[in-house]
């Protein structure tokens, strides 16, 4: 999947050739760590006497794209960190991805968040996916709303004694954790405690549809053991589809056939390192030859004529192959 190159120096054509490799059309990067207590609830003073940081550092990259099904995916990959600086091993971690999805209209936000719904997909537990949608009765209706889905595209896969694996780059999903805890809860009912947040994340739960409300969506994967500069990586797809009768969901099965065949469909994308179909090589654009000329222009690359322009370039667009289209 390639490493974010912190150092100016090589980040150059020279360096490499093709300039930095964006998987899809927009990638966005960042780091993050959790050494700054003073962000922290109850300030440093506290944090610091219960025990924190842990020591993580967080590479967080999204990929999204502008096309056909691929409009409708977006991949966010979390590489946890446990740097070798603080020589510790963790044990019985889990990761959760917490989101707050509002499904509503643009011009009644608040009110369009008090009716959505959410459930684990339990008909098929490998597709490691939650599911949200909304009434439709606070104006959503026949507005063309469908399904929003969240999966584990990829969760660590851990060995006999817990401890992450390192002995392939990539784990087929039948050896990897998988989503192994999916909360569904109102905001009014957050856990608030270090403990409390700890156990609802661990807890195994997988929540069905508890009714309409302003709900949280929480994924979560573990128990995983981290030694001293062991990476976990975690990837999160979001899928949108529409219903299967092109009215308003209903959270069944049956009325989520698009979503699943997208989700399927994000699943082979991504075991397939991000495939898509890409643009052609860009050409070089040469100037004009008329046989017994050639009017070489670097600055331009074209030739201007009586109401025309001529234009000259390599065959390498012509040559680019793309496998997928």
């Amino acid at each position: 999947y390639g490493f974010y190159i912190n150092d100016i120096e090589q980040r150059n054509t020279g360096t490499f050739r093709k300039g930095p490799a964006y998987v899809s059309d927009e990638d966005v990067f960042s780091i993050y760590r959790d050494t700054d207590l003073s962000r922290y609830e109850g300030g440093a003073a506290q944090r610091e006497a219960d025990g924190y940081p842990l020591g993580f550092q967080i590479e967080q990259n999204i990929y999204s794209w502008g096309f056909g099904d691929y409009a409708d995916m977006l991949f966010i990959k979390y590489l946890f960190i446990h740097p070798e600086e603080y020589q510790d091993t963790l044990y019985d971690c889990w990761m959760a991805s917490v989101m707050d999805v509002d499904i509503a209209l643009r011009t009644a936000p608040r009110a369009g968040a008090q009716n959505d719904r959410a459930r684990y997909y339990s008909e098929e537990d490998t597709l490691n996916l939650a599911v949200q949608w909304t009434n439709g009765d606070r104006g959503e209706a026949g507005q063309g709303f469908g399904y929003l889905g969240f999966n584990f595209l990829e969760s660590p896969a851990v060995d006999p004694d817990g401890f992450l694996r390192t002995d392939k780059k990539q784990f087929p999903v039948q050896e990897q954790l998988g989503l192994r805890t999916m909360r569904n809860w109102p905001i009014t009912v957050d856990p608030l405690t270090d403990e409390d947040r700890y156990n609802f994340i661990s807890s195994g739960q997988r929540d069905g549809d508890d009714g309409p409300g302003d709900r949280r969506l929480l994924r979560a994967t573990g128990p995983f053991y981290m030694r001293a500069g062991d990476s976990a990586r975690i990837v999160v797809g979001l899928i949108r589809a529409s219903t299967a009768t092109g009215n308003d969901a209903t959270g069944t099965t049956e009325d989520m056939a698009e979503l699943l065949r997208k989700v399927r469909f994000a699943q082979f994308v991504y075991n397939n390192q991000f495939r898509a179909p890409r643009a052609p090589d860009i050409s070089v654009i040469k100037g004009y030859n008329n046989g017994d000329a050639f009017f070489q222009v670097p600055s331009r690359g074209w030739l201007p004529l009586n109401n025309a322009v001529v234009i000259q370039w390599d065959s390498t667009s012509e040559v680019s192959i793309d496998t997928l289209e």
